[in-house]
């Protein structure tokens, strides 16, 4: 296999809501692939608290069934501001950002990372929604539904834990 030009760090949030101007990350998850092999060289996942008050009812909270307990997990959380320095920690110096929905997902990290004085370019990205779409139309076996979690096992992702 040729490979990629550079390490893929795949990202993802869950977040408050879907409003870019008000809405906070409340946990990030986070994998570094390497370019040439795709093996995971280090990963990263943590709740983070937001400044804003939070109840089971927020948009974001709904779309990820984020339950009661877990809110008090998020309450003790660190915030933003930590958790960036932390990832400081995992990230390369230079990396294609994939997610499942990496336009969406490219904003929340950006906040991220501007609590470091760093950013990155929207010509730098990789959506992997786009890829399994276009794999799975080509695939008249594939019956499950096209959530991320369905579609990374199809393609022999291990389940994650809840």
């Amino acid at each position: 296999m040729k490979g990629f030009p550079k390490d893929i760090l795949i990202i993802d949030f869950e977040v408050t809501g879907f409003d870019f101007k008000k809405d906070e990350p409340v946990q990030i998850g986070i994998i570094l692939l390497d370019k040439k092999t795709l093996e995971e060289k280090k990963s990263f996942v943590s709740w983070i608290k937001p400044k804003q008050e939070l109840n089971i009812e927020l948009p974001g909270f709904k779309w990820a069934n984020i339950r009661e307990q877990e809110i008090q997990e998020i309450e003790n959380a660190p915030d933003e501001n930590t958790v960036a320095k932390k990832i400081n920690d995992l990230l390369p110096d230079e990396y294609i950002l994939s997610a499942w929905n990496v336009t969406f997902d490219y904003v929340f990290w950006n906040k991220i990372l501007s609590h470091l004085n760093k950013s990155i370019h929207a010509a730098k990205l990789l959506d992997l929604w786009t890829l399994a779409q276009v794999n799975l139309l080509k695939d008249e076996s594939y019956n499950g539904n096209y959530d991320s979690e369905s579609v990374f096992q199809h393609f022999g992702a291990k389940p994650r834990e809840k």
